[in-house]
């Protein structure tokens, strides 16, 4: 049996390219927000949205229209924005599963940026949240 060079050696090269990101989810049957690791590309730079995307794609709860769309940081209240989109509204009707989700956000970048004092998380169009 005759192994193709190429073949053994892409399982290597893949692992090289992926790294692994700690995030934190809610579990609805827990009702607790557990710490998870989440595998993407590697990328030069991770920024917040890197990880809020992860924390979206591992709640259960949230639908594919569920979309992170922005974060950003004002020097005047020293807090980060996390703006999330419209289809978060229908969320609100259940408060566990959304408490819980923004508590996950809150979780996930505090532990991740260290700098960042605080979190305000603002569906798009109204008022912050949190």
């Amino acid at each position: 049996v005759v192994v193709d060079s190429k073949l053994a050696k892409a399982p290597a090269e893949n692992q090289q390219s992926l790294e692994k990101l700690s995030i934190f989810v809610y579990n609805p049957q827990t009702k607790q927000v557990e710490e998870k690791e989440a595998v993407i590309e590697k990328q030069q730079n991770l920024i917040e949205g890197d990880y809020i995307n992860e924390v979206i794609k591992a709640s259960p709860f949230l639908t594919k229209e569920m979309k992170f769309l922005s974060a950003y940081n004002l020097k005047t209240d020293g807090k980060n924005t996390v703006i999330i989109n419209e289809a978060f509204s229908g969320l609100r009707k259940n408060k566990d599963l959304f408490d819980g989700f923004t508590q996950s956000i809150a979780r996930t970048i505090s532990n991740n940026f260290p700098n960042i004092q605080g979190i305000n998380i603002q569906i798009d169009g109204e008022a912050i949240i949190q």
